[in-house]
C-alpha cells in the first residue's frame, strides 16, 4: 500500500474525495497514489494532494527515498535569514557565492531555467530539481521552500 493511500484510508476518505478537494481529476490522483513517487510531481501538484488529504506537504514527501538522497545535503538551521523580497534560491546561491552555470553543472537542470525560478520561484519545478539544487548548494531542501511562500501556494491550488 503507498504512503497516499495510506493516509487516505486512515482518514476515512475516499480517492473521489479527495479530488474533490484539490482540483485533481480522478484518474490523475489514482495514477498518483498508485504510483506515488514525490520526485518526479511539481510542488503545485504535491501540495495539491497535500491539501486534499488535509495534511502537510512534509508529511508527504518528507519519506525514506528522499531523505536518504538528502543525507549528502548539509544541514543548516531552518532560521537562515533571506530578504523577503528576493527568492530563496538567488539569496542563497549568492551567499554561497556560486553562478547559476556552476549549479546547472551540478544539476540536471539548464542555467536559463535556475534563472526563471530564481525571478518566479520553483513552485513548477519537479522535488528532484530541489534536490538536486539543494546538493549544489550545500543546503537543507527546506531553505529552498519557505513556509511563507508554500502555505500562499498551498492555498492557490484549488
Amino acid at each position: 500500500m503507498t504512503k497516499l493511500k495510506r493516509m487516505r484510508i486512515e482518514k476515512g476518505l475516499r480517492q473521489i474525495d479527495i479530488t474533490a478537494r484539490c482540483g485533481l481529476a480522478q484518474s490523475q490522483y489514482v495514477n498518483y497514489e498508485k504510483y506515488f513517487d514525490a520526485e518526479n510531481l511539481t510542488l503545485k501538484t504535491l501540495c495539491k494532494i497535500a491539501k486534499g488529504l488535509d495534511v502537510k506537504l512534509w508529511d508527504i514527501i518528507d519519506d525514506q527515498d528522499i531523505i536518504g538522497k538528502l543525507h549528502a545535503v548539509n544541514n543548516y538551521e531552518t532560521g537562515f535569514f533571506l530578504d523577503g523580497d528576493r527568492s530563496p534560491l538567488a539569496e542563497i546561491r549568492e551567499i554561497s557565492e556560486i553562478t547559476q552555470t556552476q549549479i546547472a553543472n551540478l544539476t540536471r537542470v539548464s542555467q536559463s531555467q535556475i534563472s526563471k525560478w530564481e525571478r518566479y520561484g520553483m513552485d513548477a519545478a519537479k522535488m528532484m530539481n530541489f534536490i538536486d539544487v539543494a546538493k549544489a548548494l550545500h543546503v537543507n531542501l527546506r531553505l529552498l521552500i519557505w513556509d511563507e511562500d508554500l502555505q500562499t501556494l498551498y492555498d492557490e491550488v484549488t
